[in-house]
């Protein structure tokens, strides 16, 4: 292995000496063509890795911050709305599901409301970019936080009869709203700009 990797390093290097300034400058320009043809789709690629992440590890976090005993918020309903309002709403409907199940998996946050966290989001993807018309973005945000939690909140109050978790529920649904309200608010157009 480490006597192909030698012959390859030699191998650009020959190439390298060997290239004139107008070969240089022709590879140039085909790499300036192939990135200005392309550069809608590094943009998309880069914008939805960065959504990704964001949105499934915000519920591995939340759950971190209520270990401590502080009131968590996740921002997978928020990376959803832009990625569904940015390219459409199968795209937001799969990205929705995809990051949900990832932020489930990653936090170790499986429960009897886990099918339905998944399927919210996923309604919610399909639904944002159809509603981008008719809302702001963050009109368009929140109503879509209020129908992911909401749903939740229906499934959480028929399992759960607790009413120290009921109360905990609540509260950390108001955090959450808080929270993807700000985002909404000052980071959803900015990010729109960059990656639609």
């Amino acid at each position: 292995m480490q006597k192909l990797r030698k012959h390859f390093a030699n191998a650009i290097g020959i190439l390298a000496k060997n290239l004139t300034k107008k070969q240089v400058a022709i590879i140039s320009v085909i790499a300036l063509a192939f990135v200005a043809l392309f550069h809608d789709f590094f943009k998309a690629l880069t914008g939805v890795t960065l959504l990704f992440l964001l949105g499934a590890f915000s519920t591995f976090y939340k759950k971190k911050l209520e270990g401590f005993g502080a009131i968590g918020f996740e921002l997978v309903t928020f990376t959803t709305t832009i990625a569904g309002v940015a390219f459409g709403p199968l795209a937001g409907a799969m990205f929705g599901f995809a990051t949900a199940l990832s932020s489930v998996l990653i936090s170790k946050d499986v429960g009897v409301t886990t099918p339905v966290f998944l399927l919210a989001t996923a309604i919610a993807g399909g639904l944002a970019h159809p509603l981008s018309a008719l809302f702001s973005i963050v009109q368009l945000g929140i109503m879509l936080v209020l129908f992911s939690t909401a749903t939740i909140l229906v499934f959480t109050f028929l399992f759960y009869r607790d009413a120290e978790i009921r109360a905990a529920g609540m509260l950390g649904i108001l955090t959450n709203l808080a929270v993807n309200y700000i985002f909404f608010s000052y980071l959803a157009k900015p990010i729109l700009a960059i990656i639609a």
